[in-house]
Formats: C-alpha cells, sequence, structure tokens
C-alpha cells in the first residue's frame, strides 16, 4: 500500500450576508505542489457532504494525481448557518461558485486544476466552467442532470 500525504485545513470565506465568519473545510491527497495538476472534486447535494467522495484518492496513491475534497458552506465540516435554513435569497448558485473560486484561491491551484462534480457538483462544474476560468483544464461530470427543468 503507498502512502499518501493528507493535509486538511479551512478557507476563510467572506460572505456579509452570512451575518458571521465563514470557513470552508478541505483536505488534500498528496502535493499540490509537485508539479501534477490537482483534480477538486465537488459533492452532490447541495446538503451532502464530502465522504462519499473519498475514494477518489486512489488517484493520489496509483497516479500520483493530488486530490482535493472540501465541504461546501453549510455541510458537513464547514461552517453551517441554520438562521438561513430556507432563505433561497441566500443559498444561491452565485454563493457557491463564489465559494469555489475562494478556495482555489487559497490553495493557490487557480491557474491549473482540473474539476470532478458529482450530482449538484456537476451542475455546480458545469456552471464554473461556463464562465472560462483560465485554470481549468478539464471538467469531469457524474450522475449530473443538465438541467433541472427537463430533469
Amino acid at each position: 500500500m503507498v502512502s499518501v500525504k493528507i493535509t486538511e485545513g479551512e478557507a476563510d470565506f467572506g460572505v456579509p450576508s452570512a451575518g458571521k465568519k465563514c470557513k470552508t473545510w478541505y483536505r488534500i491527497y498528496g502535493d499540490i505542489e509537485s508539479g501534477v495538476r490537482p483534480l477538486i472534486a465537488l459533492h452532490g447535494g447541495p446538503g451532502v457532504g464530502h465522504n462519499y467522495l473519498e475514494s477518489l484518492a486512489d488517484l493520489t496513491g496509483k497516479y500520483n494525481i493530488p486530490v482535493i475534497i472540501y465541504d461546501q458552506l453549510g455541510t458537513a465540516n464547514s461552517t453551517h448557518l441554520r438562521e438561513k435554513h430556507g432563505d433561497t435569497s441566500f443559498w444561491t448558485l452565485e454563493l457557491f461558485l463564489k465559494e469555489l473560486d475562494n478556495l482555489l484561491k487559497h490553495l493557490g491551484i487557480d491557474s491549473s486544476y482540473d474539476l470532478y462534480g458529482n450530482s449538484w457538483g456537476g451542475m455546480l462544474g458545469a456552471e464554473h466552467a461556463v464562465l472560462q476560468p483560465k485554470g481549468l483544464h478539464r471538467l469531469i461530470i457524474a450522475d449530473s442532470p443538465a438541467s433541472m427543468v427537463t430533469w
């Protein structure tokens, strides 16, 4: 079995309308400074945590690809905002896009990364890709509807 470096941390995420300090929790498998482009995983939900995506870390052990998983705001290890429950003016696509951009910058990988999105994470990844960020090289969408209206 290959030993894989694991790093956990939190990225401060400024959301003025939240009414309190917010943090995005993340875990990195491997070394994001190794020169190998990292893969960042976007979980489903919203509201489902990162746990079911941990098997993606096998890519680190087998191919030396750094894998980053994180919990989106309001989920699992990231800041919970129970006072915003049901507030559709707060829980927007733009909020989650800003959180992803914030995390990419925090980790220093915004100039070169790949995305894997599952379910809701696939929709988030597609919306991110439409903005044509310079650092995005590949987008993998798994088990995700292309349109909620047609779904």
